[in-house]
């Protein structure tokens, strides 16, 4: 009598696990890729390129031309200060009132733009001239004495915010500190020891006191306003 092996029973699980070591060499080298789909439809066809031509037009003229949006914009920051430069102060008498044009002044060269120191204005009396004289006054027309003051002078306040501001006419009080009986004093911790004469008039006579220590300011129009202006 012959005898035979018994079969060797089936794992339950064997499959699956070669299933699962499928989809993981699956998975892994998998890739993904586009699949075209031609829509076969005047209707459809007719919207798709009117929509393209409407986003073309839109880019060209919309964001394009006038939006500029291809440049590269940044919001600067800048830094601006206001100067006024003197005259040229000329070396020679015979350079007043003359054109600078590169010539040398007592500074040195002068710019091309700059002119030199004129004293001959219409508006400045003559020299040594009183302001009592009936042919001076504030009126138009009329002369005042004239201070040739630098650019450190005319401007007032000497630092101003976004503004500059430049004086064409200055009064001038010589002051010194007097008691009421007009006898000098020092010491302006007694009340009446004040500053004499006093800026501002209050008598009848204010006008020609004021017009009697008042000068034009000459050869203002000569100066030059210079604007820096800093960008970063």
């Amino acid at each position: 009598m012959t005898s035979r092996p018994d079969p060797q029973p089936m794992r339950p699980g064997g499959e699956h696990a070669e299933e699962e070591e499928d989809d993981f060499w699956e998975d892994l080298l998998s890739y993904e890729t586009v699949k075209m789909v031609r829509i076969r439809s005047v209707t459809l066809g007719v919207l798709h390129w009117m929509f393209l031509l409407g986003i073309c037009l839109y880019l060209a003229i919309v964001v394009f031309g006038m939006q500029k949006e291809y440049l590269l914009k940044e919001v600067p920051v800048g830094n601006a200060r206001m100067e006024l430069r003197d005259p040229c102060n000329p070396a020679r008498k015979a350079d007043y009132c003359q054109a600078g044009g590169n010539k040398t002044g007592v500074a040195g060269e002068c710019g091309f733009n700059e002119n030199f120191r004129c004293k001959r204005a219409q508006y400045c009396a003559p020299h040594g001239t009183s302001n009592q004289s009936t042919i001076l006054g504030s009126q138009v027309g009329k002369q005042l004495r004239c201070r040739y003051w630098d650019h450190n002078q005319v401007v007032w306040p000497p630092s101003e915010s976004q503004a500059m501001s430049i004086a064409t006419r200055a009064e001038l009080f010589h002051q010194t500190l007097k008691l009421m009986n007009g006898t000098d004093c020092n010491d302006q911790q007694e009340a009446d020891c004040q500053w004499y004469p006093p800026a501002d008039y209050h008598r009848n006579d204010s006008n020609n006191i004021s017009l009697a220590n008042s000068y034009y300011l000459g050869d203002i129009g000569n100066f030059t306003v210079t604007l820096y202006h800093l960008v970063r």
